[in-house]
C-alpha cells in the first residue's frame, strides 16, 4: 500500500471518528457538513484517482458537491 492511501485511510478514520462523536449534537450540524465534503474529496480524488482523470471529470465533480453543498446549506437555513 502507498503511504499517501495509508495517510487518506488514517484521515478517513479520524475524520468517521469525528462523525460519529459530534452527530447528536443540533449546533455542529453546518460541521458535519464540512466533514462530508472532506472525506468525499478524499475519496474521490485519492481512491477513485480522479486526480488523474480530465480536467472535465475534475471540474463536475467539484460542481456537484458544490451544488450538493449549497442545496443541503439552503434547505438547513430554510428550516
Amino acid at each position: 500500500m502507498k503511504k499517501s492511501n495509508l495517510i487518506t485511510i488514517i484521515v478517513l478514520i479520524i475524520l468517521s471518528a469525528l462523525v460519529a462523536i459530534f452527530s447528536q449534537n443540533e449546533a455542529l450540524k453546518s460541521f458535519l457538513l464540512i466533514v462530508f465534503v472532506i472525506k468525499f474529496f478524499l475519496v474521490v480524488f485519492n481512491f477513485m484517482e480522479m486526480k488523474y482523470a480530465h480536467t472535465f471529470w475534475k471540474v463536475l465533480i467539484i460542481i456537484f458537491i458544490t451544488g450538493l453543498f449549497s442545496t443541503i446549506m439552503i434547505m438547513k437555513g430554510a428550516n
